[in-house]
């Protein structure tokens, strides 16, 4: 299990918290045996989201689809599905945005 904080953005905020730490599974790759993936990240968090919404009737819900189309983020890249998430990382979670 890997400890990761996720700090969130945009939408995500409505859930009233600025920051979650959750505790990620490891996802062994061929390269990292050991290591979590932040596909991995992006499953823990969509089942932090629904049990939240399950115990909390009046919670917002954060669409799937919204989940799906975020990216996360370092403080030097975004981050794809395959990479590699340390143990006690930091990361940061935007939604997709518009503008002009």
């Amino acid at each position: 299990m890997t400890k990761v904080s996720v700090n969130l953005y945009g939408a995500f905020r409505q859930l009233g918290v600025g920051q979650i730490s959750l505790e990620v599974p490891d996802s062994p790759t061929h390269s990292a045996p050991n290591s979590t993936t932040v596909a991995s990240l992006r499953v823990a968090l969509e089942t932090y989201l629904q049990q939240r919404t399950q115990a909390d009737k009046s919670s917002i819900v954060i669409p799937r689809q919204l989940l799906q189309a975020s990216v996360f983020a370092s403080d030097k890249a975004v981050l794809r599905d395959e990479d590699s998430v340390g143990d006690s990382s930091t990361l940061s979670l935007f939604p997709p945005v518009c503008g002009g």
